[in-house]
């Protein structure tokens, strides 16, 4: 018997996304870019937390 493929609606729910505001600029390894001063991007809360520690965004 196949096994049934599930779409992304199927799928678990992945974590939660934070809202953030860059106020240093930074490169992103994981998006493979600077990050200006005023940017705002939405990630997933545990990288949320890797860039709230080392203070280069804020939390909206």
């Amino acid at each position: 018997m196949a096994r049934k493929k599930t779409s992304a609606a199927e799928a678990p729910a992945a974590s939660a996304q934070v809202k953030l505001k860059v106020t240093t600029r930074y490169r992103d390894l994981e998006l493979d870019r600077i990050m200006e001063l005023g940017e705002t991007l939405e990630v997933t809360e545990e990288r949320a937390k890797v860039l709230l520690d080392r203070k280069f965004v804020k939390k909206l």
